[in-house]
């Protein structure tokens, strides 16, 4: 199974979704001075900082979910929650392409 698995194409899908969600809600949180008329100008831009925000927690939950399946349940019923983590992560990568289409259209004004 895990020679199937290395096999498999994509496989750095996954960690590039989580490490992007989890810098993208980081960011949303940190204080910054407000630049007007730029990207970084959070009151302008309130719809990106809330998709990156749910992005954040998205992931989080996934990576979570897998780990405590791992942790908890063993093998046994992994495939289960595995399933469910991994369906976080592609609603999550939804979200963050929605955030990145945000802030273009706001770059564009």
């Amino acid at each position: 199974m895990f020679a199937y698995l290395d096999g498999l194409p994509g496989r750095w899908v996954p960690p590039t979704v989580v490490a992007l969600a989890l810098l993208g809600g980081a960011l949303t949180l940190l204080p910054t001075r407000r630049v007007a008329g730029t990207v970084l100008d959070r009151a302008a831009t309130p719809p990106a900082v809330g998709l990156l925000r749910v992005a954040a927690l998205l992931a989080g939950t996934g990576v979570g979910i897998v780990l405590v399946a791992v942790l908890g349940d063993g093998y046994c019923e992994l495939a289960k929650h595995v399933w469910l983590g991994s369906y976080a992560l592609v609603v999550a990568g939804l979200v963050l392409a929605a955030a990145a289409l945000s802030l273009a259209a706001r770059g564009r004004t």
